[in-house]
């Protein structure tokens, strides 16, 4: 096993026990459905990790949802949630890479993307993905964005490692328009959903801490703490909800 795959073998383990992957609430999720202007019937949810928006998502509609991810510990938990209440005849649950998904015989009502549209670049995923959805159909992504223009030194660094292509939420907006979608809404996710995914996180980390000591990953992983105990009011998680035109 080589240092990478030690590195995502310790990354694996640390989230194993998340539930949220990334910022999330069921009241985000809820809100951005109901900025949809129908009742979808299909629906396709890339990076679905464990399920929270999945569940959510089951819950809200009676869209039959296809909710793919390549983490395969994520989809068996995310597969007994699904069991447990009930949602087999209508949740299907597969492993599949979001850079080659598979163009469906019948074009998807939806598409949900909560904290996943980054990995393969949003510009890019609001192009591949539009081919996907029906014509009128919407697609839901949401994604760290600057709140600020003058961030300190210390939270650009950051960033400027972790994620190089965050932007402000009107160059998002306009780059949407420009790739053939009407904006239909979006909101700043809030303070919930951050702290939804760092706290538990953050004590995950806590309790692993001598396991990991002197390892690149727990000082990448105290690094991104620090920068969300910095970020209040310049960085947060932006949902946007968009459709097809």
């Amino acid at each position: 096993m080589n240092a990478h795959d030690d590195y995502m073998t310790g990354l694996m383990e640390v989230f194993s026990e998340l539930d949220c992957w990334g910022p999330a609430s069921e009241a985000a999720t809820r809100r951005a459905l109901a900025m949809v202007p129908f009742a979808p019937e299909t629906l396709l949810e890339i990076g679905c990790g464990p399920g929270m928006a999945t569940m959510t998502l089951a819950e809200a509609t009676t869209a039959r949802i296809l909710a793919t991810d390549t983490a395969e510990g994520a989809l068996d938990r995310l597969r007994d949630r699904v069991a447990a209440k009930g949602f087999g005849d209508r949740v299907e649950i597969r492993n599949l890479d979001m850079a080659q998904l598979p163009v469906p015989d019948d074009p998807w009502d939806v598409i949900w993307a909560e904290g996943s549209a980054y990995i393969i670049g949003v510009e890019r995923a609001m192009r591949d993905w539009r081919g996907l959805l029906r014509p009128g159909g919407a697609l839901v992504f949401s994604e760290m964005m600057w709140r600020t223009d003058e961030p300190s030194e210390a939270l650009r660094a950051f960033w400027a490692t972790e994620y190089p292509a965050m932007t402000r939420v009107p160059v998002r907006l306009e780059q949407a328009r420009r790739a053939g979608y009407h904006v239909l809404g979006h909101f700043d996710m809030g303070r919930e959903a951050m702290d939804t995914y760092y706290r538990p996180l953050e004590a995950r980390v806590a309790a692993m801490e001598s396991r990991l000591e002197g390892s690149r990953l727990l000082d990448d992983l105290r690094a991104e703490l620090a920068a969300y105990h910095a970020c209040d009011g310049l960085v947060g998680s932006e949902i946007v909800v968009l459709q097809r035109l």
